[in-house]
């Protein structure tokens, strides 16, 4: 599982083998609004633009968060 940071959002990414060990597809996570995941296969490479994110990075200023 490959968790990456793009554009303010965030992408859960999964490889699915076959119970023999070859590769089989990529899926994304995505989650409702009451935080249920669902898993969406997508091609292998797929990009950020083509998926949607599971969530949203928030930065704290930490200036401010003393």
């Amino acid at each position: 599982m490959r968790r990456h940071e793009h554009e303010g959002g965030v992408y859960v990414i999964r490889d699915v083998f076959t119970e023999g060990g070859s590769f089989m597809r990529c899926e994304y996570a995505t989650a409702s609004d009451d935080g249920v995941v669902t898993w969406t296969p997508c091609r292998e490479g797929v990009s950020f633009e083509e998926i949607k994110p599971l969530g949203h990075v928030q930065y704290i200023n930490v200036e401010k968060a003393s």
